[in-house]
Parts: structure tokens; C-alpha cells; sequence
């Protein structure tokens, strides 16, 4: 079964690489998941902008939160690599 990530969809860069990568993106826009809605996902990856978008890291109940500003595609996905791994052990 794929993990899901949700992708904010300002970053269509770093959705196709996680793509490419073999993980299931959904590109969204956080401000209006809610918190039952994050639980679906495995990863959030966000602009980082926001450092606190819309209370998430307060909502998100264990769901790892990745900012991307100034990380590359693979960076990220490596970030996720290792979150999914984390969560597996």
C-alpha cells in the first residue's frame, strides 16, 4: 500500500519528484483540510511560509510536518523516506 503525502499545491516541483519517487501525492491546500482529513495522510509537506499554517501543527495528531523552503526536490524526499521509515520501526 502506497503512503500518502499531501503536497501544498503551491510546490508542483516537489509533488512530481515525490511522484516520480513512487508515493501517492495529493496536492492540497492546507488551509482547508481539517484534522480528520490530515489523519489520512502520512507526510505533510509544506511551503514553510507559514511556519504555523492555519493552527496545523497543532491539529495534526502525529502526522510528521515537513517544511520544504530552501530544500530541493530530492531533499524532501529524502525527508520523507526517513519520516515513513521512522514510523514503521
Amino acid at each position: 500500500m502506497a503512503k500518502r503525502i499531501a503536497v501544498e499545491n503551491t510546490m508542483s516541483a516537489i509533488g512530481d519528484h515525490l511522484e516520480e519517487q513512487g508515493f501517492e501525492v495529493d496536492r492540497v491546500d492546507m488551509s482547508n483540510l481539517t484534522g480528520d482529513q490530515l489523519k489520512n495522510y502520512s507526510v505533510l509537506v509544506i511551503s514553510g511560509q507559514d511556519s504555523n499554517i492555519m493552527g496545523i501543527e497543532d491539529i495534526t495528531a502525529g502526522v510528521p510536518v515537513i517544511q520544504a523552503v530552501g530544500k530541493t526536490p530530492a531533499q524532501v524526499a529524502h525527508m520523507v523516506r526517513e519520516r515513513l521509515e521512522y514510523q514503521s520501526s
